[in-house]
């Protein structure tokens, strides 16, 4: 799903885009969803 830090604008719903927009955890650059730091940060964060 997420390649070269985007994420492909049609697996997201208006409501998650919304949620991540709002979390920091994405912003959107030339049209494009592009994961910022936090959101790199987050994705990265150690699961059981």
């Amino acid at each position: 799903m997420i390649k070269d830090k985007r994420l492909p604008k049609e697996k997201l719903s208006r409501k998650e885009l919304n949620i991540l927009l709002e979390l920091g955890l994405v912003e959107i650059k030339d049209g494009e969803i592009v994961i910022t730091e936090w959101g790199d940060k987050f994705l990265n964060l150690p699961t059981e």
